[in-house]
């Protein structure tokens, strides 16, 4: 039974004797969780409000839905660290804490750049300049951490830069091709996860997600790369580092 109610949302309530009973070791990390039937009766409430109240703690990262087989306490997940204060690669970053970096699902699509994309690549409204938009999800350990879209003008790209793409760093190979990037301007958002994009990520639709819209620009400023990628925020932690000024 739960205790005395306050304006708290009941399936908060049940979240939150979930959540604590996983802390005092009630269930383990791996095992599986009461059915909801089991669950509602426990907590004397309707199995909607279990419900809600598992995918609320799904969404948290507290618990983990397997189709067919139930719901099960998570196991920790070690946190994947990006820093935006320098450039690199999430592929380098990935390697860099000891995990192993990889690709699914990558999909390549030819383009026609115009209007104000076409201006942020600092070319005139009707340059019709083609450019390849690299969309893939990219996995730590063979988890998905990230849905990337990168959009590069053609001439930007050596030959045969597919398969280089779908198993490694873009950035990489465009420094290697001669591109001296430098610099990037970012902007960061809070967002409720496409279903696309969802399902490329394994969540829900409408879990929050962070996105992180870049212009990556060479050492003329250039721009060179312009990318769109949504973490998955119970994988991966970006940090910043601010300087007082003055």
């Amino acid at each position: 039974m739960l205790g005395e109610r306050d304006r708290t949302p009941l399936y908060r309530l049940v979240a939150d004797e979930i959540r604590q009973g996983i802390k005092a070791g009630t269930w383990q990390q791996g095992q599986k969780l009461p059915s909801e039937p089991q669950l509602a009766r426990e907590y004397a409430v309707s199995r909607a409000t279990v419900r809600e109240a598992l995918r609320c703690l799904e969404q948290e990262g507290v618990v983990q839905a397997r189709h067919g087989n139930g719901t099960f306490v998570a196991q920790p997940a070690q946190m994947l660290q990006v820093g935006i204060d320098s450039l690199y690669s999430l592929t380098d970053a990935i390697r860099l804490q000891g995990r192993s970096p990889g690709t699914s699902e990558a999909v390549f699509r030819t383009v026609v750049l115009s209007g104000e994309f076409a201006l942020r690549f600092h070319l005139p409204p009707d340059a019709a300049e083609t450019a390849h938009v690299i969309a893939r999800t990219r996995l730590a350990d063979g988890q998905p951490v990230a849905f990337s879209q990168d959009t590069v003008p053609s001439r930007y790209l050596p030959g045969e830069w597919q398969e280089r793409v779908r198993y490694d760093s873009l950035f990489n190979l465009l420094l290697e091709s001669g591109r001296r990037l430098s610099f990037a301007t970012t902007q960061l958002s809070a967002v409720e996860a496409p279903d696309a994009v969802a399902e490329r990520l394994d969540v829900k639709p409408g879990r929050p997600l962070l996105m992180m819209r870049e212009i990556v620009c060479d050492s003329s400023g250039q721009p060179i790369v312009c990318s769109e990628d949504f973490y998955r925020t119970d994988r991966i932690e970006v940090s910043v580092v601010r300087r007082r000024t003055g």
